[in-house]
Parts: C-alpha cells; sequence; structure tokens
C-alpha cells in the first residue's frame, strides 16, 4: 500500500484472481485524534467476473483517492458503499446521468448481448436484439430513461400491454419478449447491478391473444399434388422435402450446409455433423428406401463429397444454397397448386412424423426420428400437432 504523509492511498487486492475468494479495496488514515483508520471495502467485488469486478474497482479506487486528497477524511467517516449514491436518479439532473451511464438500459443491455451472443444461434441472436431494442427504446422514451436499478414492475407492465394492445402481437410473441426482458434482469442481479430476487418481469400475467402460429399438416392429396409438380422440373428441392419428410433434417444449416460426403448410400445414413444440428451433437439418421432410390435417381454417387449436397443452383456445388431459396421456390409451386399458405416448407418435417405415427410407428421411434432427447419432448410436440381423430390421435389418448 503507497503511503503519503499519514495517508495510505487506496490498493486493489485481486485475491490472485481467485473468483471464490473476497476481493476488496483497502486504505487508511491517521484520524483527527490520532488513532490510525484502516478499512477494505468489498461492496461488488465479491460477485461477477473479472472484468466486471475490475470495473467496480476502478470507481472505488477512484472515490476513495479523491476523499482522500481533499482532506475530506480529517470531517466526515468513509461511505463504505459509495456506489449507491446519495444523490438520486432525476430525468433532468444531466451530472448524474452522465455520471451513471454504465447503469441505463441501453448500456447495460448490449453487455447483456455481448455476454450471452456466444452462446445462441446467429438467428437467435438477432431475435434477441430486435426485442430488446424495443423494450430500450420503450425505456429511454417512456420511463425517461430511468437506469436499471430503479426499474420496477409498474414501468414495464405498460409495455407488454403496448405489444398487445397497439402492436397486436400473439401470446406466443410477448411470452418471447417476457422471456428475453427476464434473462436481462436475471443477468443485472447475477453483476450486482440488482438486487437479488428483484426481477420486476415476475408475476406479470399472460397476454395476447393465442394464435397457433405451428406450420400445417400436409394431407395426402398435398403431397401427392407437390411431388407431381416438383420432382420433373426441380428433383433437389423435391430431395430436400423428402429428407425433411422422412429423416427431419431442418432445412436450415443441417440441410443447407450439408456434404455430400455426410450421406452414406450403402448404409442409408444422414451424418448430421455437430457444428451444424441445432443440439450441437454429431447424430445418424437411417433413411428409408423411398428416399435412396431418389439420391441414387440423381447419380448422388458419382459427385465428389466435398461438394455442398444442395448448390447455389440446386445440385451439388462448391458454393451452397441461400438461406431462403429452398423455402422460396417452394413456396412458389405451394401458391401455384392454391394450397394453404399455412402449410410452409417446414410443414413436411412434421406431417412426416404423424404419416410415421399413422403408419405404425411408436412414439419411440418417432423420437429417434426426430433426434429428440427425451420421450416428453416428443409427446408435447406430438399433442400440439396431432389432429382430433384418426389413428395418431388415437395413439396419443392412450399416453
Amino acid at each position: 500500500m503507497r503511503t503519503k504523509n499519514l495517508i495510505s492511498f487506496p490498493r486493489y487486492n485481486r485475491r490472485g484472481g481467485d473468483l471464490n475468494k473476497k476481493w476488496y479495496v483497502e486504505f487508511a488514515f491517521v484520524a483527527p485524534d490520532g488513532e490510525q483508520q484502516r478499512y477494505r471495502v468489498y461492496h461488488g467485488l465479491c460477485k461477477g467476473n473479472a472484468d466486471e469486478r475490475d470495473e467496480i474497482a476502478k470507481q472505488l479506487l477512484d472515490y476513495y483517492t479523491e476523499y482522500l486528497k481533499s482532506g475530506e477524511y480529517l470531517n466526515t467517516q468513509p461511505n463504505l458503499n459509495p456506489l449507491k449514491e446519495k444523490e438520486t436518479y432525476r430525468p433532468e439532473n444531466k451530472r448524474w446521468m452522465e455520471a451513471h451511464k454504465e447503469l441505463l438500459v441501453d448500456s447495460l443491455s448490449k453487455r447483456f448481448l455481448k455476454t450471452v451472443e456466444p452462446t445462441l444461434r446467429k438467428g437467435t441472436i438477432k431475435d434477441y436484439k430486435g426485442k430488446l431494442n424495443l423494450f430500450v427504446e420503450y425505456i429511454r422514451d417512456k420511463q425517461n430513461n430511468v437506469p436499471v436499478p430503479s426499474i420496477n414492475r409498474a414501468m414495464i407492465f405498460p409495455f407488454f400491454e403496448y405489444l398487445a394492445a397497439d402492436r397486436k402481437l400473439s401470446r406466443q410473441t410477448i411470452e418471447k419478449y417476457m422471456q428475453i426482458v427476464r434473462m436481462f434482469f436475471n443477468w443485472c442481479e447475477d453483476i450486482g447491478v440488482r438486487e437479488y430476487e428483484t426481477n420486476p418481469v415476475k408475476r406479470i400475467p399472460k397476454m395476447g391473444k393465442v394464435v397457433d402460429c405451428s406450420p400445417g399438416i400436409f394431407s395426402m392429396n398435398d403431397r401427392e399434388r407437390l411431388r407431381n409438380a416438383i420432382k420433373p422440373k426441380e428433383p433437389w428441392l423435391w430431395l430436400a422435402c423428402e429428407m425433411l419428410y422422412y429423416c427431419a433434417i431442418r432445412p436450415g444449416t443441417e440441410m443447407r450446409l450439408m456434404k455430400v460426403g455426410d450421406i452414406d448410400l450403402k448404409r442409408k445414413t444422414i451424418c448430421v455433423r455437430a457444428e451444424l444440428a441445432k443440439n450441437k451433437t454429431t447424430e445418424m439418421v437411417v433413411f428409408p428406401d423411398e428416399l435412396l432410390n431418389h439420391m441414387l435417381s440423381l447419380n448422388l454417387d458419382q459427385y465428389d463429397k466435398d461438394l455442398y449436397l444442395f448448390g447455389k443452383y440446386g445440385s451439388p456445388a462448391i458454393i451452397p444454397m441461400g438461406k431462403n431459396t429452398m423455402r422460396n421456390r417452394f413456396n412458389l409451386y405451394r401458391d401455384a397448386l392454391k394450397i394453404s399458405s399455412d402449410k410452409k416448407f417446414y410443414s413436411w418435417k412434421h406431417s412426416g412424423a404423424l404419416s410415421a405415427i399413422d403408419n405404425g410407428a411408436s412414439i419411440y421411434e418417432v423420437k429417434d426420428q426426430l433426434r429428440h432427447r427425451s420421450i416428453m419432448t416428443t409427446e408435447e410436440y406430438l399433442k400440439k400437432r396431432v389432429p382430433k381423430s384418426g389413428i395418431a390421435a388415437e395413439k396419443m389418448d392412450k399416453i
């Protein structure tokens, strides 16, 4: 600890970087009565990662250095929780706002997104940013940019009412907003910005109209008409439909970035690599003879194994097909046949699962087809999609 006259200026002890120990800032001075006063401040330094603790320590070091240099220690006892300012937030208090930028929702939401981004898929992080940015705009414009520690349930309740009443969003979409905002406030608690168990999203009731947004199911007639329209003109697009139908290969990265070499024609298996799979696990999917025959008719065995299965122009190539190409191409055929728009490209996956049930497959076999980790996930999946009558409905009633 550095000493100057009767003052020992603040020093930061990181405890060797061990996050399980209590980090602290310490300082000392000789009081007017001649007694040495020594203090250790732990507030904000026992939670969070090293970077977050270092940021708080920097503020504490600046505060206590100024406290000692100014001679204030001769007249007043030190504030051992200086980051909880005596001066309270007011929107017109520009000096407070400038000094507490790091507590505003705009700043903290960016830190939150940066923290969770490595754990999320690109599409998911885009969704998080969009929804959280709308919440930030609301706090800034409708709640005078109140700092995060001061946000309460009464302030954010109107935000969700706005989503339901003004933007006419469905209950499912509003619940996604609630989930993301709830996660943000949980994170704020974890880094010490808010007290624990103060998440303002708790106990906010469900809002919005319940809307069935899931893709519709193809009838046998739909499938036949689509096959007759697509297969002769775009056989590779039809292969994608069949892979989704028989194997539940997801049309995003799983299918779009699949290589020819991922398919074993002899064993009739498809390797869904971990880096492409939704669950980040490499899995082998068995496919039926119907799919094998179509692959052989396309001379799949003659293509280089390093090519993308679905190339830029449909057949295998060094450049993969665009993100939305399959869906857009499929929609053209669906619309031309005047099939309902609620039946989407992704409907092939759901239709395949229900068809398997109708054709005698057990729920455990469907679980493997869908690559669900839990049989409960498969049960919930089917309950949402099984029609009220038919073989599949009878099987679900027995579960």
